[in-house]
């Protein structure tokens, strides 16, 4: 591609320009459409980075809101669950003392 740039004064105004379009319509011309510059022409291509960042920012969004609504409904049922009663105490203090005899 260098040997393009030979036709063309770069000192000049315009020249750098002039360049560059001959050396991207060359390029254009020998591997295919716009789509293989780095860079397409188009006039919406920036929209695509910010439709990510969106796009990715909503799912951000909507995993926070599933582990917010599962945080507050698991506070909910552990509200809503019974207390212990007088025959889980009963329990517990026998559970602990049959472990006591066991460890000595």
């Amino acid at each position: 591609m260098l040997d393009q740039l030979a036709g063309f004064d770069l000192t000049k105004p315009g020249g750098p320009e002039a360049a560059e379009k001959a050396v991207r319509d060359a390029f254009i011309r020998e591997y295919g459409g716009e789509d293989v510059l780095a860079t397409p022409r188009g006039k919406s291509t920036w929209l695509v980075p910010y439709l990510a960042i969106v796009g990715g920012l909503v799912v951000l969004g909507v995993i926070t809101a599933s582990f917010v609504k599962r945080g507050r409904a698991a506070a909910a049922a552990a509200a809503a669950a019974p207390g212990v009663t007088a025959a889980d105490e009963k329990y517990a203090d026998r559970l602990d003392d049959e472990l006591r005899d066991n460890d000595a």
